[in-house]
């Protein structure tokens, strides 16, 4: 009933203690379909991240359960896209100054590929599938992008099932190659940004694209003490439009 009008229930549990029940509602109907998108820092919000990752990438996508809320989650930059107060998606950061090799290197020697020691891995990309082709997916892609641009990250790595072709095709589309692929079990496609992104190189999609997006983006988003570095970082990719 709560999540059908929007609303939440969140519960703090101490052992020897007791349980503490905080009910949450939508202030308008109009906060309740606005979409946002923020770090996951608090107990709970990691909770809503790992909810979603199991929801999606074990219910759909055949990860095993154990892989999700590892130790190596706690170096992790993780961003959720919220629906009024509903977690829709999550996707998250791992860059080579917290995490060395990257994750990917369990599967796919990524270090031949690589120019640079200022990289990251793009991980665990998952959205509900009623938020999926929608603001809240597409923004986690272009937020995590900004986000690793601004955090001094040159080069991008991440990988796809390889039966994914909708979301191959999107990476294609920012300027993501295939670089390889290995098996765990199902054919996985390992892609990297090497150079800039079309982003940044495309006039047209700049003007068409680019520009308008940004412009709903910003308001819509609080990464805390990155707020800023993300703001100029869309100022110096659109300072590229002719």
């Amino acid at each position: 009933i709560m999540e059908r009008i929007g609303g939440r229930i969140r519960v703090q549990s101490e052992v020897g203690v007791g349980s503490e029940f905080t009910t949450l509602f939508a202030s308008s109907e109009e906060k309740r379909e606005e979409i946002r998108f923020h770090l996951a820092t608090e107990k709970s919000e990691l909770d809503d991240v790992f909810f979603i990752q199991r929801k999606v990438l074990v219910g759909e996508k055949g990860y095993l359960d154990d892989s999700i809320k590892r130790c190596e989650d706690e170096n992790v930059i993780h961003i959720l896209a919220f629906k009024g107060l509903q977690p829709v998606g999550t996707v998250s950061l791992v860059t080579s100054d917290h995490f060395w090799p990257l994750p990917i290197a369990s599967s796919f020697d990524i270090t031949p590929i690589l120019k640079t020691d200022r990289c990251a891995e793009i991980i665990r990309l998952a959205v509900l599938p009623h938020m999926r082709n929608t603001s809240a997916s597409i923004g986690l892609i272009i937020l995590v992008f900004l986000l690793s641009r601004a955090l001094g990250v040159k080069e991008l790595v991440i990988d796809v099932f390889a039966d994914d072709a909708k979301t191959i095709r999107l990476y294609r589309k920012f300027g993501f190659v295939e670089v390889g692929t290995y098996y765990s079990p199902s054919e996985v496609t390992v892609m990297a940004l090497l150079e800039k992104s079309t982003l940044e190189e495309n006039q047209n999609l700049l003007n068409h694209f680019v520009k308008p997006l940004f412009r709903r983006l910003r308001p819509l988003f609080d990464f805390g003490e990155y707020t800023e570095a993300v703001h100029e970082e869309m100022d110096r990719i659109l300072s590229t439009a002719e």
